[in-house]
């Protein structure tokens, strides 16, 4: 099984620790949808596999596409590959976006997920990051899904934000327990270079107390029945994130749209920015082809990413002994675990896990 990701690049406004791509200049969003469409069409055979088990619109900010702009790229996906086994379709959606209208708008969809970008439920961090939405809001935006039957909500939150303290993280944390809802992504805010937020980052929280908000975090979701599934997400039973599970997992994903990657196994892609050509929107692409290191590398940055943790049957012969060798190191520090042929990072390897990980990397 394949997945499709669709970038919708266009907010109204820029977020101050945002580096994905976006753009403040909405263009023409139906001439961008028509070009996705072309796009849709014209990569059909990147993937190995026609059959598509997930579709995920992201962003950006996708909750500004009208429910007739998500349906033509749903039904020109639909012509092109088999949806017949379609088990998850995501949109992003930003609190304020989400009115009695959008949703009514929402049921002539088949999107059956939200996953909406709360990132906090303090006022002043709100306010700091340039969200466009207050806690208030983002609580109501939730429950007006629910009382519409939407019953799989996710929302993500960012913890290690400058000048937030503990107990502001605490409190965002209990308000979004108290929503009752299926699944959260949680983030330690990193400082990229070129945001805005890249200039604040001596007033970050530091190492230890970031630790401290991860380790509430994980304490506070699990005693409420979340699954902490990969090292930044969160679920209920039954409602781990399918798509983003195809990426830990090493599966086939096409991305369209400007910005959008996609990965086939044997080659990595990715589209530029947007531009006009004839007066058509359109972005170029890039490509790479994986060699043998490369793939590698990529399964240990994914699947030590999951609680499921790498299978050591999928490791190569020729760097399975600097593996095994790394895995006995690791695993005397207390960072990792070994079960039923499969490597696994401890509660204490989590925090750190991209030291973890350029362990086994092979350079």
């Amino acid at each position: 099984m394949g997945s499709i990701y669709v970038h919708i690049p266009f907010c109204k406004k820029r977020c101050t620790y945002c580096n994905f791509y976006s753009t403040v200049n909405l263009y023409d969003i139906d001439s961008y949808t028509d070009a996705v469409c072309l796009e849709a069409t014209r990569r059909t055979t990147f993937m190995h596999t026609r059959n598509v088990d997930t579709l995920y619109f992201g962003g950006g900010t996708p909750s500004l596409l009208s429910a007739e702009q998500v349906n033509r790229i749903y039904d020109t996906i639909a012509s092109n590959y088999n949806l017949s086994n379609l088990k998850e379709f995501t949109l992003e959606c930003n609190p304020d976006d989400i009115t009695s209208d959008f949703i009514k708008k929402l049921k002539t969809t088949k999107i059956n997920r939200i996953s909406i970008g709360v990132q906090s439920l303090d006022d002043e961090i709100l306010a700091f990051i340039n969200r466009r939405h207050t806690a208030s809001a983002a609580i109501q935006a939730v429950k007006m899904l629910q009382d519409a039957s939407y019953g799989n909500i996710s929302i993500d939150l960012i913890y290690g934000i400058p000048n937030q303290t503990f107990e502001s993280w605490q409190e965002t944390v209990q308000k979004a327990i108290q929503l009752n809802i299926q699944h959260i992504s949680a983030y330690n805010l990193s400082f990229e270079e070129g945001t805005e937020m890249s200039c604040h980052r001596g007033e970050a929280p530091d190492d230890d107390t970031c630790l401290r908000m991860y380790e509430h975090l994980c304490g506070c979701l699990e005693s409420n029945g979340f699954e902490h599934y990969e090292i930044s997400n969160f679920a209920k039973p039954g409602c781990r994130s399918h798509h983003n599970s195809v990426y830990w997992n090493g599966g086939e994903y096409l991305g369209l749209g400007a910005g959008a990657h996609s990965y086939n196994g044997n080659i990595r892609l990715w589209n530029g920015e947007i531009h006009k050509k004839n007066k058509l929107l359109c972005w170029q692409s890039e490509q790479e082809e994986l060699t043998e290191q490369d793939k590698f590398n990529d399964l240990i940055v994914t699947a030590l990413r999951t609680s499921d943790g790498l299978d050591t049957h999928l490791i190569a012969p020729v760097y399975k002994t600097n593996f095994d060798r790394t895995t006995e190191k690791l695993k005397k520090e207390g960072l990792v675990k070994e079960s039923e042929g499969k490597v696994s990072l401890t509660k204490k390897g989590i925090f750190v896990s991209n030291i973890v990980m350029r362990e086994y990397i092979e350079v």
